[in-house]
């Protein structure tokens, strides 16, 4: 399946649509074991799937500290998202100890979605740069080698 779009990279599907979900590359992690409340703990190199309601997304940017952590808000169904998951992944592995890097699916969960949409996020896959719980820069766009030079700008 092929899609085309005028900004090569960026799927502009609004976040409020109710579109059936495509299976998606990356893992899936049911929301029931992400809501239930634990402590946050972040793990080196690799991916972190986030949720925006209980305060998880808080708590785990206050985590993080002063490491640089780096948001994909992305929808199952968006093409260019899931062609950059393979990617992000390698980069979580690659940075290590000097990025987080998580998820946030915002496919069917309404406090996800409006949560992307009070970071004022527009197009998707859309990647949000955090650091000391201040957003620090952000990108639009399924370009790895722009997220790349992004990330190494603010580490």
């Amino acid at each position: 399946m092929t899609f085309a779009h005028k900004h090569i990279g960026t799927c502009r599907r609004p976040l409020s649509s109710n579109r059936p979900s495509l299976l998606c590359r990356s893992a899936a992690v049911a929301p029931a074991a992400i809501s239930a409340a634990k402590p946050v703990s972040i793990s080196v190199g690799e991916m972190h799937h986030l949720e925006a309601a209980n305060g998880q997304f808080d708590d785990f940017l206050a985590a993080a500290g002063s490491t640089l952590v780096v948001v994909d808000v992305f929808t199952q169904w968006c093409g260019p998202c899931k062609m950059i998951a393979p990617e992000l992944e390698a980069m979580a592995k690659e940075y290590g100890v000097k990025v987080v890097m998580a998820k946030i699916d915002c496919t069917t969960d309404n406090d996800n979605k409006k949560w992307a949409m009070s970071e004022k996020v527009k197009a998707l896959p859309t990647f949000i740069m955090y650091k000391e719980k201040l957003r620090i820069g952000d990108m639009t766009g399924a370009k790895a080698s722009n997220l790349r030079k992004l990330i190494e700008t603010h580490m």
